[in-house]
């Protein structure tokens, strides 16, 4: 994995006009090989920024109870974040935000890079941000979209919920179920 790892050295020495890099570690999409599924979420977390492992905190349990689910752990799958930053609603970094557009536009370059190198065949996006990115449809709501699958170049792309949906709304608990039942069939194809 020598392409990601050069990615991941020009990512350290990020120097795009983004107000998260100077705030924020950055935070890695974590590459275990070779892989057919990838997953991208939305930005890091404090835990997450603290660690440098992308899905490791709050929302990370969560997750790691999707990649049970789909009978998956994490050295199978690619695990990534549309911005690579921790967004905080102030300096302090008391609590996440959601990405800005301009620093998701500023990190998108990053995302596409890391998706061209994985190649896989299955793009997971896991909440609203990293629909809207690799759909280009910038209204686009994970209500609307999860479970639905479109291309993005080479790769079918499978919306649905962010994790940690389900820490504020545990009444998605059955949607997210339904997904991850149509998820699992595509991946066993």
């Amino acid at each position: 994995m020598e392409r990601i790892q050069k990615l991941y050295a020009e990512l350290e020495n990020c120097n795009i006009d983004c107000p998260l890099n100077s705030t924020s570690p950055i935070v890695k999409g974590y590459c275990p090989g070779k892989v057919n599924i990838a997953f991208v979420g939305e930005a890091p977390g404090a835990k997450e920024a603290k660690l440098g492992t992308p899905f490791i905190g709050t929302a990370g349990s969560n997750f790691s109870e999707f990649l049970n689910y789909l009978n998956l752990n994490r050295d199978e799958v690619f695990i990534t974040n549309t911005v690579k930053c921790r967004p905080t609603v102030n300096y302090l970094g008391e609590k996440n935000r959601a990405p800005k557009t301009s620093e998701i536009s500023a990190c998108f370059y990053y995302l596409e890079k890391e998706l061209d190198i994985i190649n896989p065949e299955v793009i997971v996006t896991l909440g609203n941000i990293p629909l809207r990115q690799l759909s280009g449809d910038k209204k686009a709501s994970i209500s609307n979209y999860h479970g639905k699958m479109f291309s993005y170049k080479k790769s079918k792309v499978f919306p649905t919920y962010h994790p940690g949906a389900l820490t504020y709304n545990p009444g998605l608990k059955d949607i997210i179920k339904g997904d991850l039942d149509l998820l699992k069939k595509l991946i066993i194809q």
